[in-house]
Parts: structure tokens; C-alpha cells; sequence
């Protein structure tokens, strides 16, 4: 296990479409001290931010249409404006 000093403060949402990979990417996180949410598709990223207000959000969704991450954005600036990590293509 890596350093953990404080990590399990910070709550990360990952957000990924191809659920191995984010089984995979969870687990790491997990296994580092970090407390951590998962969610697979672009159809959850909004409600997500709302319902869980995380700090750190990780996103890899090559399907997000731009006014469906123009509301994602909105959703975190009135969350708390989360710390947004992305790979994603903007259609």
C-alpha cells in the first residue's frame, strides 16, 4: 500500500464506460487509501456529482455529447466544484 496519510478524506468518483477498467482503476484507489465511487456511464455523471459531492472526479467517457458535459460542468460548480480529471472526446 502507498502512502494513505489522509487520502480516505478525500472522496473520488470515477467514472468510466468500460467497467473492467474501472473495476480495475477503483480497486487501485482503493488498495491506496483513497475513498472512492464508481459509476459506468455518461447517463449517471450528473446525478452522481449531485447525489455524492466528491472531491476528485476521474471521468473516461468517449461518448459525452457537449451539452451533456456542459451539464456535468454546471452539476460540480453548484456541488462544491470538484477537482474534474478527464479523457474524454466532446462531441
Amino acid at each position: 500500500m502507498g502512502n494513505s496519510a489522509g487520502l480516505d478524506s478525500i472522496h473520488v468518483l470515477v467514472v468510466d464506460h468500460e467497467r473492467t477498467r474501472l473495476a480495475r482503476n477503483c480497486a487501485w484507489l482503493i488498495a491506496e487509501g483513497w475513498n472512492v465511487s464508481a459509476r459506468a456511464g455518461s447517463e449517471q455523471l450528473a446525478s452522481a456529482v449531485r447525489e455524492l459531492r466528491p472531491d476528485v472526479v476521474l471521468v473516461d467517457l468517449p461518448d459525452v455529447g457537449t451539452a451533456q458535459w456542459r451539464m456535468f460542468l454546471d452539476e460540480c460548480r453548484a456541488s462544491g466544484d470538484p477537482i474534474v480529471i478527464s479523457h474524454a472526446q466532446v462531441a
